[in-house]
């Protein structure tokens, strides 16, 4: 098992790419992922649906977290999902797979 702080090396340059996509910092994205309890992926698409919706984050958590899956957020608010998981793919594909 991996120490934090090899856990912390290892997703530097994917959560670094991460912020630089969304235009968020390093550290907005840490306190999500441990205020919200979620996976880097979930904050990606949670950010990006925020982003391409006028939503909030935490009103796109919300309502995951009420039952609604990510594909009818999107669709509610005319995103394509697609396009948010090939960001999602490019960023893990160039930096490495975090982990959850």
């Amino acid at each position: 098992m991996k120490s934090g702080v090899e856990l912390l090396e290892t997703e530097d340059p994917a959560v670094e790419r991460l912020s630089r996509q969304l235009g968020l910092a390093v550290e907005t994205l840490r306190s999500q992922r441990e205020q919200f309890k979620l996976g880097w992926a979930e904050l990606l698409i949670a950010n990006r649906l925020a982003q391409k919706t006028g939503m909030s984050f935490e009103d796109v958590v919300r309502e995951v977290r009420d039952g609604k899956g990510w594909g009818l957020i999107a669709r509610e608010h005319q995103v394509n999902l697609a396009v948010l998981v090939s960001e999602l793919t490019a960023a893990w594909h160039t930096t490495g797979r975090l982990t959850d």
